[in-house]
């Protein structure tokens, strides 16, 4: 006789952890972006131009592009959070 399988939960294997650990990636990800959209306000023309770049002239661009970097995401996992789990 075969003996049945587990059945497979489509719920998270951290879906018991502490928030900070189930959203860890997240949390990273948005901190080195809007670090960078700071920085970007805040750097120093000279500072920008040891990049060479024909894109990036002004350190507000940094900023411009660190939320366009996340933006798209955090929107994605808010909508992502708001989907209701069937378990």
């Amino acid at each position: 006789m075969v003996e049945p399988r587990e059945t497979v939960s489509n719920a998270a294997p951290s879906a018991g952890a502490p928030w900070f650990v189930r959203h860890f990636a997240i949390t990273l990800y948005t901190w080195f972006f809007l670090g960078m959209a700071l920085c970007g306000l805040l750097v120093p023309p000279e500072r920008v131009a040891v990049l060479e770049s024909a894109v990036i002239t002004h350190g507000w661009h940094l900023s411009v592009m660190a939320l366009l970097f996340i933006g798209p995401v955090l929107l994605l996992y808010r909508r992502a959070l708001a989907r209701p789990v069937d378990d």
